[in-house]
């Protein structure tokens, strides 16, 4: 489970803000989140044979965890790089699912009360960035881990001479990690890294991302066998 900064809420979720700034608060304790571990596990693995022809592809979809992004998310918003903090053209905005307090305890759905600080004074200030919860996505994906496609050529094609030294000759080509799927929620990062071993974090900080962790890379390969 992930343990986080979050704002103040209602009993019903809803962000509570000052009546005149507009402004959220952010709640004193640490609130609980989802689970780091995934709960759904499936890998799939084709193999298609068919004239000499090989096909084969190993994908897997891991569910029902979730993974923050608060480090890279912070960044992304504090250079104003991020979907986040161009929202609203960056101006004043009202706070999304907000209420607020009417004076007699009583909360109000808020549609009218506008942030005070907008632009970089508020997605850079600690009502953004220090609020864990702000980053947390779903952590589910679908991978294609390995993609491969190989032939063997009929060794007639090289003449009597040749074929009766080579007895085959495969060719082929792979690709590994070549597709990623997530959710819309997940705008930061490739839900297997970790913050583990990258900068100041150390440990296994499972579902944790930091803006250390490099972006996924393709790998390409090709290969030919000859048998003699």
């Amino acid at each position: 489970m992930f343990k986080l900064n979050d704002y103040l809420r209602d009993n019903q979720g809803r962000v509570i803000v000052d009546r005149v700034t507009g402004m959220p608060e952010i709640d004193p304790n640490l609130r609980t989140f989802g689970r780091t571990m995934p709960t759904d596990i499936l890998g799939l693995n084709l193999n298609v044979n068919w004239k000499g022809l090989s096909f084969s592809a190993v994908a897997d979809y891991r569910g029902g965890n979730q993974i923050v992004a608060d480090q890279l998310g912070g960044f992304l918003d504090d250079n104003g790089i991020s979907e986040r903090s161009a929202q609203n053209g960056r101006r004043a905005f009202v706070f999304p699912n907000s209420v607020y307090d009417d004076g007699t305890g009583k909360y109000i759905v808020n549609t009218d009360v506008y942030t005070h600080d907008f632009g970089r004074l508020f997605w850079n200030s600690d009502l953004n960035t220090n609020v864990t919860s702000n980053y947390l996505a779903d952590g589910s994906f679908w991978k294609i881990r390995e993609v491969a496609l190989s032939y063997n050529i009929p060794t007639r094609i090289l003449g009597s001479k040749l074929s009766n030294v080579i007895k085959g000759i495969t060719v082929g080509v792979n690709g590994r990690n070549l597709f990623m799927f997530v959710p819309k929620s997940n705008v930061w990062t490739d839900p297997e890294f970790s913050a583990s071993g990258n900068g100041a974090y150390t440990g296994n900080a499972v579902g944790r991302s930091t803006a250390f962790n490099m972006p996924p890379t393709r790998i390409y390969g090709a290969n030919l066998v000859v048998r003699f």
